[in-house]
């Protein structure tokens, strides 16, 4: 609420692999394996993909774009999903770094996401020149831990309501990542 109306967000998971160097030299780490379907969009893509989903629901279109490495996995992308009254644009790459984060725009204000996987490091602008810092994340094992909890609780099956919910987000999810792979060809 404190956004206003939501007019459009950016969400970006950009992060340079660990073995984009081992690409380089000539080999195929799994993570760019597409046998294993492997790639930038099921590593990366799916973390502002799911804040989309999450936030806005089911896009009413998708227009995305996808590089791809010689072996045929892809390296980067970028989706354009839109919905009535806004638009979302999600970008991922695995061969370089940025280090500005994700925003949610709206009339009133925006929010700037340092960590759109880990949804850490959370800043709201007011238009008035205001800023509020709503969440920030003291360690890697506080943004799994809460995740690791609720899981447990699905498994003994505790709060249904909440599981039937992360059920329909993941199946919008999954219904998004394959018209990404759909439209740009992808061999899984």
């Amino acid at each position: 609420p404190s956004l206003g109306e939501v007019g459009s967000a950016q969400l970006d998971y950009l992060q340079r692999s660990s073995r984009y160097d081992a690409l380089l030299n000539g080999e195929i780490p799994n993570i760019f394996n597409p046998e294993l379907c492997a790639g930038g969009l099921m590593d990366l893509g799916i973390y502002p993909i799911y804040v989309a989903a999450m936030l806005f629901g089911e896009p009413d279109q998708i227009l995305s774009r996808c590089e791809f490495l010689p072996n045929g996995a892809d390296i980067s992308g970028s989706a354009i999903l839109g919905y009535k009254g806004r638009t979302v644009t999600v970008n991922y790459s695995k061969a370089a770094n940025a280090f500005t984060g994700s925003r949610i725009a709206g009339s009133d204000g925006a929010l700037v996401i340092q960590s759109i996987s880990k949804l850490s490091g959370v800043t709201l602008y007011r238009n008035d020149g205001e800023e509020q810092s709503l969440y920030l994340l003291n360690s890697d094992d506080e943004a799994m831990a809460a995740e690791i909890v609720q899981a447990e609780r699905f498994l003994r099956g505790e709060d249904a309501g909440m599981y039937r919910e992360a059920h329909a987000l993941s199946l919008i999810v999954s219904r998004i990542m394959k018209e990404i792979r759909t439209q740009n060809n992808f061999p899984f």
